[in-house]
């Protein structure tokens, strides 16, 4: 399935769970050290959809010591295939679904978590290929 949106501006949280989570996560994700600590925020083009399956999900994560933020899940869904400008990065990450993030469940954004894109601009378009079998 392709799924099409547009970058947009985050919150900036992000860049700081990121890193506090990558360990809980590394226990089923081997490459979560070597994405961007980070998320792309991912405008859908489409008003799609359901999750039928997270190829990976992860229940109550106390990922913050401090007491701040309580624990979440965490829902995964394999990209593909990335396509960003002239560039088609094949297994490029995932789709992240942290529960608790005020993007969560909202039909027309989803955070991205994988590799540096060091040429991505706020506006750009970016297309994702996932698995058939994960979202509707």
């Amino acid at each position: 399935m392709l799924i099409s949106g547009i970058a947009v501006k985050g919150l900036g949280i992000a860049k700081y769970t990121i890193p506090k989570q990558k360990k809980f996560f590394s226990k089923k994700i081997d490459s979560v050290y070597e994405y961007k600590n980070g998320t792309i925020n991912l405008r859908l083009n489409e008003s799609i959809w359901g999750i039928l399956k997270y190829d990976y999900y992860f229940e109550k994560v106390a990922w913050d010591k401090d007491g701040v933020y309580p624990a979440e899940d965490f829902g995964f869904i394999k990209i593909n295939k990335l396509i960003h400008k002239d560039l088609e990065i094949e297994n490029w990450g995932y789709i992240y679904f942290p529960t608790k993030s005020p993007h969560f469940g909202k039909n027309n954004q989803v955070e991205l978590l994988g590799k540096n894109l060091f040429n991505l601009n706020m506006g750009d378009a970016i297309t994702l290929e996932v698995p058939d079998d994960c979202i509707v």
